[in-house]
């Protein structure tokens, strides 16, 4: 059973007790860090081990600062921190960001309107960074 959420006080809590796999959505690596952290004392105050619960996060993805403008609007400033943009390389610097914090997984949540080439692009550039 997945959780999903953030919240560091009840989801968090939920998550390390029952869970065998949690995801948090639309967070910085420093957010991520510290929500995981998190998750890894109440699994230790739960008795529980801390690598049995994968970990993933949602991500979305925006060549272009015009493309990230489309996707989220009024929302931008609350999701830029979690927004892959830039560079190839800058993407996948991001990504291993997250992997380095204790991801298991990172979701790329396309959001219309959507950028077939740019989804392609990620696709055939930054996925095989981490096979």
């Amino acid at each position: 059973m997945w959780i999903g959420g953030g919240g560091e006080k009840v989801t968090l809590r939920i998550a390390a007790r029952h869970a065998d796999g949690w995801n948090v959505p639309f967070v910085s690596l420093d957010d991520f860090r510290r929500k995981s952290d998190i998750l890894t004392q109440y699994c230790e105050e739960e008795g529980r081990d801390p690598t049995g619960i994968e970990r993933g996060v949602n991500l979305s993805l925006a060549w272009r600062e015009e493309d990230l403008e489309e996707q989220f609007g009024a929302i931008l400033p609350i999701v830029r921190p979690s927004v892959l943009t830039g560079s190839v390389q800058e993407v996948v610097d991001r990504i291993g960001g997250y992997v380095e914090a204790g991801a298991d997984w990172v979701i790329v949540a396309a959001r219309a309107p959507f950028d077939v080439e740019g989804i392609e692009q990620f696709a055939t550039e930054v996925v095989p960074a981490f096979r």
